[in-house]
């Protein structure tokens, strides 16, 4: 949760809604290096998912680019999964080829034959797949309950649970 408020704060700073911010400050609110891949669906669990607010911040725009601009090359760039990461404390799904990460959960594309991820708008209009760089995610900006859903199967495929996102957390089940 402390980590959360930090974020929080770092954003207000940002938008300089919050007065009180001075720059030199900014480096200590948030660690700008964390970055890293979710290996185990358990890691998944209760987690919030990157605002879609926050896809145009600069800091999360930088580390987008940075990271795909390191993405291994690919002998199937047709063949694509959705890979979590966690950027700045909160998860944000990746597309990326498949063939190029064999030690993470993932779910199957938006619209890929074999996907059952959708976007659902239960309270508004609309709720579409929204993609920044590498990052894809549920626009909820014409909807008051949209959700997120998925199968979400383990690197080797062996375990495959539901993924629900509601309100911006992350939902497991068998």
């Amino acid at each position: 949760m402390k980590k959360v408020l930090l974020v929080s704060v770092f954003v207000l700073c940002i938008l300089k809604l919050l007065p009180s911010c001075k720059s030199t400050r900014l480096n200590t609110i948030v660690d700008t290096t964390e970055f890293s891949f979710i290996q185990s669906m358990d890691e998944l669990e209760g987690k919030l998912i990157l605002p879609q607010e926050f896809y145009n911040l600069p800091i999360v725009t930088s580390k987008l680019k940075e990271l795909e601009s390191h993405l291994l090359p690919s002998s199937n760039i047709n063949l694509r999964k959705l890979v979590p990461i966690s950027l700045l404390g909160y998860i944000v799904f990746i597309d990326i080829p498949a063939d190029i990460d064999n030690t993470s959960p993932y779910l199957h594309v938006f619209g890929d034959s074999n996907s059952n991820t959708t976007c659902n708008c239960d309270i508004g209009t609309d709720c579409p797949c929204k993609s920044k760089l590498v990052a894809k995610w549920c626009d909820a900006t014409n909807c008051k309950k949209c959700t997120m859903s998925g199968s979400v199967y383990s690197f080797d495929s062996k375990v495959v649970q539901s993924l629900s996102i509601i309100n911006g957390r992350i939902h497991l089940s068998n």
